[in-house]
């Protein structure tokens, strides 16, 4: 019991929170209720450890059967993890990457989709956060093991053949225009503020990066990927 109340007064403090206001407020009103109402606590050094994460995949097919019409499933390419700014920049750099090579406007996508391996379900995304970095694609398919097949070979020949520059400036475009139409809304700002301001970066700082990103840095980004170092996630009608 005294262990889990020293956890709870270490962690759980004012020098460890941030606090993220969007909207139009009153500063010096809102900063007087913070005072009135947060509780000061003794700062005890909080120490974050991030245990060593080893680069390989822990297990390359896991299987479940759940009630489901259709195979789900979710691929994951694992990457050495990366802080702060770089982390941000590589979210950016490998998104863009991901959506030029697999997403719903490539070549691969119109076959896969045309050959009925996937559905408009698919998306990929990038997953990371403190001590992890991982790219991953998702959706539905009758035949799990044959989209991953064909999607290390297609990155494979894009490796070898290389990338179209023309669709690479079209999905940056998109998202320099997602990023900037998401300061529109207050509760995204506020989230981001908060999220940012944790990451150590700024709530501009993905505009930027996604605005200076180049070619050149896409297919640097997939040169370095080990397609090969992935991991198949199915879930299988019972």
């Amino acid at each position: 019991k005294d262990l889990l109340y020293r956890c709870y007064n270490t962690f759980y403090n004012l020098n460890n929170m941030v606090i993220a206001i969007a909207g139009n407020f009153d500063v010096d009103k809102t900063l007087e209720i913070c005072d009135e109402l947060l509780k000061p606590s003794e700062d005890h050094g909080l120490q974050v450890i991030v245990p060593d994460e080893p680069i390989t995949v822990h297990e390359k097919r896991k299987v479940q059967k759940l009630s489901c019409a259709i195979p789900l499933f979710n691929i994951g390419w694992k990457f050495p993890s990366y802080s702060g700014k770089e982390q941000y920049r590589n979210f950016i750099v490998y998104n863009i990457l991901m959506e030029l090579c697999l997403g719903n406007t490539s070549d691969f996508y119109n076959r896969m989709y045309e050959s009925g391996l996937l559905n408009d379900s698919f998306s990929v995304s990038v997953f990371c956060g403190r001590g992890y970095f991982s790219v991953i694609a998702e959706g539905e398919s009758v035949d799990p093991d044959k989209v991953l097949s064909e999607m290390v070979k297609e990155l494979g020949r894009l490796k070898a053949d290389g990338l179209d520059e023309e669709e690479f400036i079209t999905i940056r475009n998109k998202t320099y225009g997602e990023l900037v139409a998401g300061l529109n809304n207050v509760e995204s700002v506020a989230n981001s503020m908060l999220s940012q301001e944790i990451n150590g970066v700024g709530i501009y700082d993905g505009i930027e990066i996604t605005a200076n990103t180049t070619f050149e840095d896409v297919k640097a980004a997939l040169a370095n990927m080990d397609i090969e170092n992935n991991s198949l996630s199915i879930i299988e009608p019972v």
